[in-house]
């Protein structure tokens, strides 16, 4: 399996590096999702780990929608639920949860929080 390695871009927008895709936090809807890793492997199979964090100060429950998508299509999608305590972070991932070997397909994590 490949690994990001390149840095996310500034732009805030998605920026596709042949089998990875970088997303950059400032392109989701929270600043609370860092370490942004989705991957593809020779075979098209997408994983995902990320870090939550919480800087609350009460525990908060955050669920992550990821979805890989090619040409307007999901070729796959998984969600994440965790439960991380005040001013805490959690690491979450999600291995083999889609396959796509399409060159276009981008990975395209959402996070909503419950307080």
């Amino acid at each position: 399996m490949e690994t990001a390695s390149t840095a996310a871009p500034e732009s805030g927008n998605p920026e596709s590096t042949g089998a990875i895709t970088v997303i950059s936090p400032s392109a989701l809807a929270t600043q609370d999702l860092s370490d942004i890793k989705c991957t593809s492997d020779n075979e098209g199979s997408w994983s995902f780990q990320a870090t939550v964090n919480n800087p609350g100060n009460t525990q908060r429950r955050f669920t992550i929608a990821i979805a890989v998508v090619a040409n307007s299509v999901a070729q796959g999608h998984t969600m994440i639920t965790v439960d991380v305590p005040a001013k805490g972070s959690e690491p979450v991932a999600a291995k083999d949860f889609a396959i796509s070997a399409d060159p276009g397909a981008i990975c395209e994590p959402v996070m909503s929080v419950e307080d």
